[in-house]
């Protein structure tokens, strides 16, 4: 059996275009669209609402709803869990610089919260809340 070619797909340029003028060949191109439009913004506003979101969910689903459960089924007394998951979390922001210390007190509350009444929707709104409104005024104040 032969071996098969590979046919190369025709090309198209807008100089070879039938109607355009040596002139428009030329000309720049208008860009359209740019990132500090309002377009621009509401995608960059829509983009950190969904990214905070999700950070949120996969945050306290990890720390809270699984790794503080399963301390407590390896027998971890409940202070001890959590000074363990306030370390875990404030290992993982620690790109923050100075701001780590932040996350200390929120991180307290949250998981106390969940400590005390199971419960994963107060944590996971809470975190959205502080996530998407950092978010936004850092977009709309750049």
């Amino acid at each position: 059996m032969p071996p098969r070619r590979c046919k190369r797909a025709p090309t198209f340029s807008v100089a070879a275009s039938p109607g355009v003028t040596p002139r428009e060949r030329t000309r720049p191109v208008k860009q359209t669209r740019s990132y500090f439009d309002s377009e621009g913004i509401v995608t960059y506003v829509v983009y950190g609402i969904a990214s905070s979101a999700i950070t949120a969910i996969t945050e306290k689903v990890l720390i809270n709803g699984y790794l503080l459960v399963r301390l407590e089924q390896l027998g971890w007394q409940p202070r001890r869990a959590l000074v363990l998951s306030l370390a875990l979390r404030s290992n993982y922001h620690i790109y923050y610089g100075i701001g780590v210390f932040l996350t200390i007190p929120f991180g307290y509350y949250v998981t106390r919260s969940f400590q005390k009444h199971r419960r994963l929707n107060r944590p996971i709104a809470a975190h959205f809340l502080y996530d998407a409104v950092l978010t936004t005024i850092a977009v709309l104040s750049a």
